[in-house]
């Protein structure tokens, strides 16, 4: 964490021209801050430091995921945070550069980075497994009579792991939802019609859950590794040429 820090300093205080840490991590975080002060410096509610902000609480957020190793979160609410910190800050920071500024917007990309964290939990399980790393929580795990032990062995078929599964991919399908809620009750499309263009990844998020549902949230089955390209790409392109996602 200290090592985060000190790359993280010389960009938050570009004042002192201190020299930017020879790291890929501090690079593009200074690359970021450079470019969006160059394109959006003249712009009064322009704040450098925000945009810092959130891409280190992305960072940290998964650094402190290595650190602990395979332990498991303790409960869905921690996987959830995790979810939201890792994916949601990025969406802000993608709003943020195309002045998409308001509290509604804020709790879209908190709701779809959710969504997408979750997702991607899911998405992983097999090789998470192999690695004996599993994002199931440990409450969910207890609902089941669960172990960890069990989860590494990735066996397709047992319907404790289908359980779980069921209930993060429902967390998900909820903060999905209610991302797409706030879009349409705050008629976001009208004030910004080019946000929806910028969330579409909500859209590849659904397929797969979808998907997930068809084998009946077995989320070890070989078939979830793959997912046909021309589909989803088919569905990106409407959703995009609808203005939603």
């Amino acid at each position: 964490m200290d090592h985060l820090e000190s790359m993280f300093t010389p960009v938050t205080t570009r004042r002192k021209k201190s020299r930017v840490p020879e790291h890929p991590i501090a690079r593009c975080i200074n690359a970021v801050a450079t470019h969006a002060k160059e394109v959006m410096g003249s712009d009064p509610s322009f704040n450098e430091t925000r945009y810092v902000t959130w891409i280190k609480r992305a960072i940290e957020a998964r650094m402190e995921d290595v650190e602990k190793g395979s332990n498991a979160f303790d409960a869905t609410k921690d996987l959830e945070l995790f979810a939201r910190e890792t994916h949601g800050n990025f969406l802000l920071v993608t709003l943020d550069c195309e002045n998409i500024r308001s509290m509604a917007s804020d709790h879209v990309a908190s709701h779809l980075g959710t969504a997408i964290g979750l997702t991607n939990s899911l998405r992983g399980a097999k090789i998470n497994a192999r690695n004996r790393k599993t994002y199931f929580p440990m409450d969910l795990l207890a609902e089941e009579n669960l172990s960890a032990e069990t989860v590494y062995e990735g066996k397709v078929g047992d319907e404790r792991v289908k359980n779980v599964t069921h209930k993060i991919a429902s967390a998900a399908v909820g903060h999905l939802a209610a991302a797409r809620r706030n879009f349409t009750e705050n008629k976001l499309g009208e004030k910004y019609p080019h946000m929806a263009k910028l969330l579409l990844q909500a859209t590849t998020t659904e397929r797969w859950l979808e998907k997930l549902e068809k084998y009946d949230f077995d989320v070890f089955r070989e078939e979830l590794q793959r997912t046909p390209p021309l589909l989803t790409q088919g569905r990106v392109f409407v959703q995009a040429w609808k203005n939603q996602f």
